[in-house]
């Protein structure tokens, strides 16, 4: 809320935390199409029409900034995820609201391991969990799907070795690109030791 109404009139991005993003000086570009609109979202799935407010680009305006007030006291009462609650106030904008075209911006489920291995072009791809329980096993699944679309070799040192022992297992396990770039690599430095 705060920095839609510190930027009246303009186009504000939203994101979470998880995302990988790719060829910044193309995105800001590309998101310029996506200015017609008041809200533009990315996919859920290909399932459904369900947005995914991981990635977001917000017009600041009266109509959005009255929107997301009304979307923050409806999380206040009801406790209900976020999502949840934009997706089920949409119909009561009266502004454009459009979704992003996948796979330029996507969810790391959304993408094949065909499509990773072929390095299908995008801009944002946000990396999913399936909630475990336990944080670690979400942080596993999350560097495991960020590494198909990054090389991390440059942060491996911050990895704790039990996480790169399971990330190379799955990697042999699915047959994942990452074992062909930053795993190689680990393995090599692991028999150096």
């Amino acid at each position: 809320m705060r920095e839609l109404k510190a930027h009246p009139g303009e186009y504000v991005v939203f994101s979470d935390v998880d995302l990988v993003v790719d060829r910044l000086p193309e995105l800001r570009l590309w998101l310029e199409q996506y200015k017609q609109n008041d809200m533009t979202f990315m996919r859920d799935n290909f399932e459904n029409d369900i947005h995914n407010i991981g990635f977001s680009l917000i017009h600041s305006n009266e109509q959005t900034i009255a929107f997301w007030e009304k979307v923050v006291k409806d999380i206040q009462e009801s406790g209900d995820p976020d999502q949840d609650v934009v997706n089920r106030n949409f119909s009561t904008f009266h502004g454009k609201v459009g979704m992003f075209e996948t796979p330029y911006v996507s969810q790391s489920t959304m993408f094949t391991h065909q499509m990773v291995r072929d390095q299908v072009p995008f801009y944002v791809i946000q990396m999913l969990c399936s909630n475990h329980a336990l944080y670690e096993q979400n942080l596993y699944e999350k560097l495991a799907s960020a590494i198909q679309f990054v090389d991390m070799s440059a942060v491996v040192h911050f990895i704790p070795e039990v996480v790169l022992d399971a990330l190379n297992e799955l990697a042999r396990q699915k047959d994942l690109r990452l074992s062909l770039s930053m795993l190689e690599k680990i393995e090599v430095s692991k028999d150096k030791e």
